[in-house]
């Protein structure tokens, strides 16, 4: 039962702080609408697709109309001088925006995603004419950490958390069309027509490009540590890497960096932003943060008296990612605020207004809490790898109803405070950052097959697998891998008593290759011809007992990947 337990903190690691509930969040009232017709409702009524921007951001928008038209959308577009106009006398408004979506829905009921194009002013500024606003939501009330927690070396890191328990912005509400309905919602906080213009190309050379690669069946995992304690995060880690074992398929590839000095994949700690990095441009399907977060970056971690940050939003806008822009999920506390004073971009809004980053971002806006983070990180599991929706909107859309029906009953006996709350707040907090009719760029499945008897294998056995690719059209060659399981680490690995003993050079050093052989799983790798649809491959069982894997890869204008797994006795 307490591994049950602990797999609370290790979903989130568990976002920001050990919190509890207090005040329940309100929701927004909607407006009074005025009953008369507009041409401009009219012509979104039969709308999927609908786009709402400021006008001088419409031409720029053009290319993307075209691009969802062409993959059958029925798309509209929606200024918000219009909307203004015909719902608030002139004057930026979020209700009127809401009003506005909901008579667009009642006309024709097809709508199905809202893509919101523009920034939002801070709360502490004068609204234009042309922001974007968002909606802002009572701040259910945790237990506080202590003060410091996310202080860093550097200014910029400090005082960012005076408002987290007040209000928080939210664009949730925009989507909220009835009891029953919901529509997927996704923000880019674009401030010129040339930002907007970035955006748009790097979406459609996503979707179009052949850019067909091993990047589509890699899954980046970044965390920080959660700080409690040396038996309680060594607990975590290992819970971790067994549920990566357990949850997720092997059709994928991991890449796992845990920022705590003593772990074997905690690469070196000086250098953590340029593994980062080097990390998500070499592309990636899907990218996670879990740990602490501010607005402006992730957590740091500790050396020998020094700080060292995992990564920082100066990280993000310097990314150059040139194939496989990944779809980034940022499990932590105020990393996706989209409301910051002075012009300031969090950690999430740098990543996707990159025209070389993220290709969408999903985060907080605001302080988040451990036990709805957990069931979060089990929801994306499920339905981003897993089930492997059509598009990154729909699959929100599910992680959320299934975080919201989801429970780990022990775990809730440790939260004080009611637990509906959170969930719903939680629905609130997390914003998307970027198209919400995303189409990710998933490898095609492969069924692999033994070609002898599927029992146990013998030590060093030769056995056959056969890959039916028939349903994919793809040709070429084939990479096949033999794999120990993930929560296996091959090779020597320098001890933390041994690293802690070396010069800081050393021990540096000592890290990095730690971290490149504890997410090596490769024991042996072959490549053959595609044949007629198929491809066969023989290997020889490993030496030591265990379960194992053998993947396969095959790579032309599209993908494809599968796996089978084995036991050797």
């Amino acid at each position: 039962m307490l591994k049950k337990v602990l797999v609370i903190w290790t979903l989130g690691l568990l976002a920001c702080h050990d919190n509890r509930p207090a005040i329940i969040s309100r929701p927004v009232r909607p407006m009074e609408a005025p009953t008369a017709d507009a041409s401009a409702m009219k012509r979104c009524a039969n709308a999927d697709y609908l786009i709402i921007a400021p006008e001088e951001f419409v031409e720029s928008l053009a290319p993307l109309v075209a691009h969802r038209e062409g993959l059958g959308h029925t798309v509209a577009s929606l200024s918000i001088e219009e909307i203004y106009r015909l719902f608030s006398k002139g004057k930026p408004s979020a209700e009127a925006i809401r009003e506005a979506i909901t008579q667009i829905d009642k006309q024709g009921g097809r709508l199905r995603f809202l893509f919101l194009v523009g920034d939002v002013n801070a709360r502490d500024e004068m609204p234009t004419s042309v922001s974007l606003p968002t909606h802002y939501v009572k701040k259910v009330e945790y237990e506080h950490h202590r003060a410091d927690e996310h202080d860093h070396e550097f200014p910029f890191e400090r005082g960012d958390h005076n408002h987290e328990n007040e209000e928080y912005p939210t664009d949730r509400p925009y989507g909220l069309l009835s009891a029953t309905r919901r529509i997927s919602v996704g923000r880019l906080p674009a401030r010129t027509p040339g930002e907007v213009r970035g955006y748009v190309q790097k979406i459609i050379k996503y979707e179009t490009q052949r850019a067909a690669g091993a990047w589509q069946r890699k899954l980046i995992v970044t965390a920080g540590a959660a700080n409690f304690g040396a038996l309680a995060d060594a607990a975590i880690e290992g819970i971790a890497t067994d549920m990566l074992d357990a949850k997720v398929s092997y059709d994928f590839d991991i890449r796992f960096t845990f920022a705590k000095e003593g772990s074997p994949y905690a690469s070196r700690l000086d250098q953590l932003p340029l593994r980062w990095r080097s990390e998500l441009e070499s592309g990636a399907l899907i990218a996670t943060y879990v740990g602490h977060g501010s607005f402006y970056g992730f957590d740091d971690t500790h050396f020998r008296d020094r700080h060292y940050f995992i990564g920082t939003r100066n990280d993000a806008s310097f990314l150059n990612v040139q194939k496989g822009n990944p779809f980034f999920l940022s499990i932590t506390c105020n990393t996706g605020a989209f409301d910051l004073a002075d012009g300031s971009r969090s950690m999430a809004e740098a990543l996707v207004m990159n025209p070389s980053g993220a290709i969408a971002v999903y985060a907080a806006t605001r302080e988040t809490h451990p036990y709805p983070n957990a069931l979060l990180g089990e929801a994306v599991i499920e339905q981003f790898i897993n089930q492997r929706p059509r598009t990154i909107g729909e699959g929100l859309l599910e992680v959320m109803s299934s975080a919201r029906k989801a429970s780990i009953p022990l775990a809730e006996l440790l939260v004080q405070g009611e637990i509906e709350p959170l969930k719903e707040e939680h629905e609130g907090l997390y914003n998307l950052l970027g198209d919400p009719a995303t189409r990710l760029q998933y490898a095609r499945a492969v069924a692999l097959q033994r070609t002898d008897a599927n029992s146990d294998l013998k030590p060093k056995a030769k056995f056959s697998i056969d890959a039916d690719l028939a349903s994919t059209s793809l040709s070429g060659r084939a990479l096949f891998t033999l794999e120990t399981q993930r929560s296996v680490i091959r090779g020597v690995i320098a001890e933390p008593e041994v690293i802690s003993a070396m010069p800081t050079a050393r021990a540096f050093g000592a890290m990095d290759t730690n971290w490149q052989r504890a997410n090596d799983k490769v024991i042996a790798t072959k490549e053959v011809e595609v044949v007629g649809g198929k491809a066969r491959v023989e290997f020889s069982a490993p030496s030591t007992p265990g379960r194992y894997l053998v993947k396969v890869f095959v790579e032309g204008d599209k993908s494809a990947a599968g796996h089978i797994a084995f036991n050797v006795k």
